[in-house]
């Protein structure tokens, strides 16, 4: 899953046919729009929320998952993607609701019940 798959999910609930209208359901700019798609820019933690309410959907796995996609660090990736996917898992959507992504990074914590070791 990535961010810019929620952005495709409004335009599709919304019936929106170009960018320039996702920017102004988001109330942004479309070189906001633009950066985005281009991976220039991740959105932040506000435009996260504002995304999830249009799609009714848990803030955390939106805001979880631009922060994954912000983080350099792998283990701190690691950490938010597993953060995003929880928040799905918890929402009990069927997988079907999202086109397919690799999850192959996501590792729980140690906290949250992993037996994994590093």
């Amino acid at each position: 899953m990535n961010t810019l798959l929620f952005l495709d999910e409004i335009k599709t609930r919304c019936q929106l046919a170009t960018d320039a209208q996702l920017a102004n359901v988001l109330d942004c700019s479309t070189a906001q729009i633009s950066q985005y798609r281009t991976k220039k820019r991740v959105m932040d933690d506000y435009m996260a929320a504002r995304v999830a309410e249009l799609l009714e959907i848990d803030e955390l796995e939106v805001i979880a998952q631009a922060n994954a996609e912000r983080e350099r660090d792998e283990v701190r990736r690691a950490y938010w993607q597993h953060k995003a996917e929880a928040a799905r898992q918890r929402s009990g959507r069927p997988l079907e609701f999202w086109r397919a992504r690799d999850d192959s990074n996501v590792r729980p914590l140690p906290s949250e019940g992993s037996t994994l070791s590093n």
